[in-house]
């Protein structure tokens, strides 16, 4: 039914009166600023003690050493701590009462103190900042303090050097507004459905079954395998399963570790009480052997399909936000790429209707590329498969797509699943994990 421009301009004002109505401006009252920790503080750390000045000649000289300038270790340090102090101002500036925490000591009691959660760094302090939040109705807002050595693509400024209390004073001023609206951001609930053997947890006594089956077998409390689960265990199969040695199996109880920056070390913790069933992932989940050069031998089912049995360097899943990150990088074509091709199709005989020139191989490369992200707010998540082998033994597989579930047994020796870049857990024989993207999960 057509309408009339008086109508219609009538039913947009009537719409906006309601929008007016219904809004509830965001005014924080608590604000908690998550801090990465600078890389002079993370060395003065290793050593037992807070980084206080910069009198200490010798650990000077050690740190020039190790890295290009002490000097610029400790500008970029000074940096951090500008930013700091001028996010605190504007926040106080507009009465609101803050608190600053490293990533470290960042905990679910600043999460639940905190109207609003500022990250002051990289994306990945973006990504611990985001990982505790559970409310969709608590945001998360990011500056990056360091715009020439990070991306900043989920911060508010990007790569820009925009002042940050200019930022923060824009933002709340927008926010206060009945036109604002908030980027949601969706993200992979990841449920172990069994932690697998020798992970320092009790196995659970599931099968690799259809995900629809598996989910009506815990529910009724039974666990069986199903008529549509074509996977047949091999001889070579069982042998391989039954080879943990003690080093797979010590290897395996290392729980969970997470890095205080993208620069620094990884810190392990033992803890096998720290696994839990259920986490989510802003970005991305990989999964596969910790050793580069091994391969990862694993069965996967997408969505509702078979499942099958696979092998390759691992598997990541993404969300929208995640697309043009590690996705994006494994995906995407390159102009070297198309010229072989087109050498190839060439030398068949086959003859394209127009000349192809260097601008039409990088639109071709662009258009291809561009169509591998996709919206943060999509409920839908992409995978890819690298470096699949495919053989008799092994059959192809789409080695990327997109899905609303992924159901995986690993049958790895060594692996990790590891979600946002940042925090790992066990994934070795018998492990199983469901990967789905709940809207209310955002």
């Amino acid at each position: 039914m057509k309408i009339k421009n008086d109508e219609k301009q009538k039913s947009i004002n009537e719409k906006n009166e309601i929008r007016k109505d219904n809004f509830n401006p965001f005014k924080p009252k608590r604000a908690v600023i998550v801090s990465k920790s600078s890389l002079l503080e993370y060395e003065f750390e290793k050593l037992g003690k807070p980084f206080k000045s910069f009198d200490d000649q010798q650990l000077i000289t050690q740190l020039g050493k190790k890295y290009s300038s002490a000097v610029d270790l400790k500008q970029r340090h000074d940096q951090q701590q500008q930013y700091i102090a001028s996010i605190s101002k504007e926040l106080e500036r507009h009465n609101i009462e803050y608190r600053v925490v490293k990533r470290r000591q960042y905990s679910d009691e600043f999460v639940d103190w905190g109207d609003l959660i500022i990250s002051a760094g990289g994306d990945g302090t973006f990504l611990t900042a985001a990982k505790r939040v559970i409310n969709s109705n608590k945001p998360v807002i990011g500056i990056n303090t360091d715009p020439i050595g990070s991306e900043g693509f989920l911060c508010l400024t990007g790569k820009s050097r925009h002042p940050a209390d200019e930022v923060i004073r824009q933002f709340l001023a927008d926010a206060a507004l009945p036109g604002f609206r908030w980027l949601w951001r969706q993200r992979i609930r990841v449920t172990f459905l069994n932690f697998g053997f020798g992970n320092g947890v009790s196995p659970s006594p599931s099968s690799s079954s259809s995900i629809q089956q598996q989910q009506e077998n815990q529910v009724n409390g039974v666990v069986k395998p199903t008529e549509n689960d074509e996977h047949i265990h091999t001889a070579e199969d069982i042998a391989e399963e039954e080879n943990a040695d003690e080093t797979n199996l010590e290897n395996s109880r290392k729980t969970i570790f997470s890095s205080d920056d993208e620069d620094q070390e990884i810190n392990t913790a033992r803890d096998s009480n720290l696994i839990t069933s259920r986490w989510l992932a802003l970005n991305e989940v990989f999964i596969g052997e910790s050793h580069a050069a091994r391969v990862s031998y694993y069965d996967v089912q997408v969505d509702n399909g078979p499942m099958t049995k696979q092998k390759s360097s691992g598997m990541t899943i993404c969300t929208g936000t995640g697309s043009s990150s590690w996705h994006f990088n494994i995906n995407r074509m390159t102009e070297q790429t198309i010229e072989e091709v087109l050498s190839v199709i060439d030398k068949m005989g086959l003859k394209l209707d127009q000349v192809v020139d260097a601008e039409m191989i990088e639109n071709i490369c662009r258009k291809f590329n561009e169509k591998l992200r996709f919206g943060p707010e999509l409920t839908t998540m992409a995978f890819s498969v690298r470096d699949p082998v495919f053989n008799a033994t092994f059959p192809k597989m789409s080695i990327r797509g997109f899905a609303n579930k992924i159901l995986i047994k690993s049958r790895c020796k060594n692996a990790h699943l590891i979600l946002d870049g940042s925090t790992s857990m066990p994934f070795n024989r018998g492990a199983e994990v469901l990967l789905e993207i709940h809207p209310e999960m955002r």
